[in-house]
């Protein structure tokens, strides 16, 4: 086994060590048993790309019913971080432009992107003469060593990624008992953050049995087929064993379909959200962390990379801190940086405090973070000096959409989360003007806002801070999303 990858495999072993000694406590122990499982299950993928068999040179795959001339292939990034993904989207354009020299045709079946548009995993068909043949003995880990995009001091870094190339058996159809599987509905596009989505547009198909997802990200005519009475429907899923299937007892699964449709949120079910690569608890106390949000700790963090010369120390304010998300994740981040910071978060909430602190506990950072009840600014007396850095994603959903939000929403999110007021800037007013009020000039104040809110946050910020520099930021759907205020 490679000495790099068993490297891997020590440090995974490491973190299952570590996490083990939170099972002790009752309030952290089914989500350290989670996490537990989850980094079993990277040690397994990481042993079973390290171990997977590659063929003789010259003996072909040839079992019964494999296509020589179909291969599918799978590219996940691994370890390495940022990198890893950057490098798992190299080797997709390496194999595609292989492909179109060869003059195969290649279809992508699936996609994963990181936030900085890294691939996560990638599932291409490549369809042409002799291609899994050809291809077959590229499966594994592969491995580069290099200066990435993403590293600024020009440090080499070591990074990952796992390829799988699998035949494609012929098609065949399948009876499938509907009480054997597990539904849940996805819902992709939209305004995003604290609104989250209105549509079901995606569903995950678990079968019980045998441990298969099957996951349609865009699946309009399989709504309609299972929602509609009397409509007929058969989905091929091009995949590594090639399933064509047909559900029997539609009006079984219809009525579970529309149930899954208006229940509470999955991750208050099963208790924990996955936020910057990290595992967080989240209760009903607290709103659940969005993708979107993330986009926060990666401006604090570009922010402490670029300045951090500046400063001997630093201070830094997570207002509304609800699950501990965003303040967690930039004390992990600072953490790689080297960078000490006096970090206070604060809620108004004292059950959110609890949850945030449990999480901080969860990290191993519950010595670095001070958690504060407070109404914004208005118990805050805990900073030696005032803040270089002010992050808050404040409720900023106007009290006249509230109504109208997906009931997954509405109905199970803490509404302290949400309501932002008549025009869902309210709290943000009341936060600027303590600011003022306080005598603070912080280096960076970030807020994440409505997508509708640009105009309205650039114009009531400039007012408040008319010798700061404004600016509103798009997220990665091209919405305007964070609020950034800097002193120079």
């Amino acid at each position: 086994m490679d000495d790099y990858i068993q490297q891997q495999l020590e440090q995974i072993d490491q973190k299952i060590k570590d996490t083990q000694k939170l099972l002790s406590d009752p309030e952290l122990a089914a989500l350290a048993r989670l996490e537990i499982e989850d980094l079993k299950r990277q040690k397994e993928e990481l042993e079973s790309s390290a171990a997977t068999p590659m063929s003789q040179e010259g003996e072909e795959e040839s079992g019964e019913g494999v296509n020589p001339n179909i291969a599918i292939l799978e590219i996940r990034s691994a370890a390495g971080g940022d990198e890893a993904g950057l490098f798992a989207g190299d080797l997709t354009r390496m194999y595609s432009r292989f492909s179109q020299n060869q003059g195969w045709k290649i279809e992508e079946l699936d996609r994963s992107e990181g936030k900085i548009g890294q691939i996560k995993e990638v599932v291409i068909k490549i369809a042409g003469q002799g291609a899994y043949q050809s291809l077959q003995y590229e499966s594994g880990v592969h491995r580069v060593q290099r200066v990435p995009e993403t590293e600024a001091s020009g440090r080499i870094h070591t990074s990952t990624a796992t390829v799988a190339v699998l035949p494609q058996v012929p098609e065949a159809e399948v009876y499938i008992n509907p009480a054997e599987i597990e539904f849940e509905a996805f819902r992709s596009g939209g305004a995003g953050g604290q609104n989250v989505n209105k549509v079901n547009t995606a569903v995950r198909l678990k079968h019980l049995p045998s441990g298969i997802v099957i996951i349609f990200p865009k699946t309009g005519s399989l709504i309609i087929g299972l929602v509609n009475p009397g409509t007929t429907w058969k989905k091929s899923w091009k995949g590594t064993l090639s399933r064509c299937w047909k559900l029997s007892g539609k009006k079984q699964v219809r009525k579970k379909f529309k149930n899954l449709c208006h229940m509470q949120p999955r991750q208050y079910q099963r208790g924990w959200v996955e936020f910057y690569k990290l595992r967080f608890k989240v209760t009903p106390d607290v709103l659940i962390p969005r993708p979107e949000t993330e986009l926060l700790v990666d401006e604090v963090l570009r922010w402490v990379e670029a300045f951090i010369t500046h400063y001997s120390e630093l201070c830094i304010l997570d207002l509304g801190t609800g699950s501990g998300n965003i303040a967690i994740s930039i004390t992990k981040g600072l953490s790689t940086l080297q960078v000490d910071a006096q970090i206070i978060a604060t809620d108004i909430s004292p059950k959110a405090i609890k949850v945030a602190r449990q999480n901080a506990k969860l990290h191993g950072v519950e010595d670095k973070i001070t958690f504060l009840q407070s109404n914004l600014l208005s118990k805050l007396g805990g900073c030696t000096f005032y803040p270089d850095i002010i992050v808050t994603n404040l409720p900023y959903i106007p009290s006249a959409r509230i109504p109208y939000l997906d009931s997954s929403v509405k109905d199970y999110e803490p509404l302290a989360a949400l309501d932002g007021g008549d025009d869902g800037f309210k709290l943000y007013r009341k936060l600027f003007q303590q600011i003022g009020d306080k005598g603070w000039k912080p280096k960076l104040i970030l807020g994440e806002i409505d997508y509708t809110h640009g105009d309205l946050a650039y114009l009531e910020a400039s007012k408040y801070f008319p010798k700061a520099s404004v600016e509103v930021k798009k997220d990665l759907t091209h919405l305007q999303r964070v609020l950034t205020i800097k002193y120079q």
